[in-house]
């Protein structure tokens, strides 16, 4: 019996926010200390045989209010269980200072409670509210005992004063001491909702560092694949893909700046025999020193490709057919001279060029490429470690050659 009794008057619980939740803490402590209230009041009644009857009606019916309210409050309707206690209260207290017949007894004291209860209810506006009505209230009684509309009031002390004067002093220590307790509540929980906020914020910190780091590490990755793709692996040069990306960015500068551009495509003699006679290391050796002969021979704005196996392209912008033509000259006679060792063995090998050029030879890079190559086959066919321009026929000299290229210059 009285388990279920301290479950009745204990708090309910609800669903809703923490502020609904701080709203019902409040209300239950004033409903219980309101029904307390009127059970001290009836026992304070009871020692004082002059206590008329209306009395104990007006704490019957309030009691009988509160319990309601209480009801109210279990089911969760906690604006029908507030608005009741402010209701109830309000006017039992204006009950009891008609029974005493004077403002002058403790009854208008209890009005402070209808105060407290309007704040924790309806906020600012129910403080408003609550204050005008309950001063305009105690006016109201003072006119109406100074017209002698009251019953006569007693004016001597009774027991009953102490026990409401102890039951709003318990009252309000109650009431201050919840309102702390869930201020408290409040701030210990909004302290920890920093504290996981803070964390949580160092932790996003953490990984949105972390996640650039991961970032620019996969442009880092991208840039160097992308070079990869763009390079060859076994000599460094660009490679064929690069080429086809950049030759017609060149084609187009050199047609606005209406300058020359030489292509020369050059292919190591005989490299299968290198390959099968002294194996496959041996020629990766020759290609390499090839490939940096090359890097060596030419400017910064050439571009030196490894075109496939053992063939290389050389881009020259601003370049003319003449001067194309002696810069592959040259490069040929170092090769031939360039030495490899290989088990006491000096090994050498020599390059045949093909050159073409633009606007000579054609607009697009592809169709230069492709009359450089025809050119390269011709230097394959006359017998190897040579040079041959596009459309030129064979030549028994250099200085024919020369002769041959400058006409084919200022003819173009």
């Amino acid at each position: 019996m009285m388990k279920r009794l301290l479950q009745w008057f204990g708090r309910p619980e609800i669903a809703g926010d923490d502020r609904d939740r701080h709203r019902v803490i409040l209300l239950n402590g004033v409903t219980n200390a309101g029904i307390a209230f009127v059970l001290f009041a009836v026992c304070g009644n009871l020692f004082d045989r002059s206590t008329p009857l209306r009395n104990y009606l007006i704490d019957l019916l309030t009691l009988v209010l509160f319990l309601m309210a209480r009801q109210a409050l279990r089911l969760g309707k906690l604006l029908l269980a507030g608005t009741s206690i402010l209701t109830l209260g309000y006017f039992a207290v204006v009950a009891s200072i008609a029974s005493e017949g004077t403002v002058l007894s403790p009854a208008p004291a209890s009005l402070l409670f209808v105060i407290i209860g309007a704040g924790i209810f309806f906020e600012a506006i129910g403080i408003v509210t609550s204050t005008v009505a309950c001063s305009l209230t105690v006016l109201a009684f003072m006119l109406a005992q100074r017209a002698g509309m009251l019953p006569t009031p007693d004016y001597s002390p009774k027991l009953l004063h102490w026990f409401i004067f102890t039951l709003i002093f318990a009252l309000a220590g109650s009431i201050t001491y919840f309102s702390n307790h869930i201020t408290m509540q409040a701030f210990t929980h909004a302290q920890k909702e920093l504290l996981v906020r803070q964390h949580t914020e160092r932790e996003l910190k953490s990984a949105n560092e972390e996640l650039q780091q991961r970032v620019i590490e996969v442009e880092r990755l991208q840039a160097e694949l992308r070079e990869q793709a763009l390079h060859d692996p076994l000599t460094g040069l660009h490679n064929r893909r690069h080429l086809a990306e950049i030759l017609s960015r060149e084609i187009m500068l050199a047609r606005r700046k209406k300058e020359c551009l030489s292509i020369l495509v050059a292919d190591v003699d005989l490299f299968k025999s290198v390959n099968d006679t002294y194996g496959h290391q041996v020629g990766d050796v020759f290609l390499v020193e090839i490939a940096q002969l090359l890097k060596r021979s030419v400017r910064g704005v050439d571009i030196v490709c490894r075109y496939g196996g053992e063939e290389f392209v050389l881009v020259l912008p601003g370049t003319s057919i003449e001067d194309a033509w002696k810069r592959g000259e040259e490069i040929r006679r170092k090769c031939a001279e360039l030495i490899v060792q290989h088990n006491g063995k000096e090994l050498s090998v020599t390059l045949s060029f093909g050159l073409a050029g633009y606007p000579a030879h054609g607009e697009q890079g592809e169709e230069i490429i492709m009359k450089a190559d025809h050119a390269l086959y011709d230097a394959k066919r006359m017998g190897r470690n040579q040079l041959r321009v596009w459309g030129m026929p064979n030549r028994n000299s250099t200085h024919r050659a020369q002769a041959a290229i400058g006409q084919s210059t200022m003819g173009a």
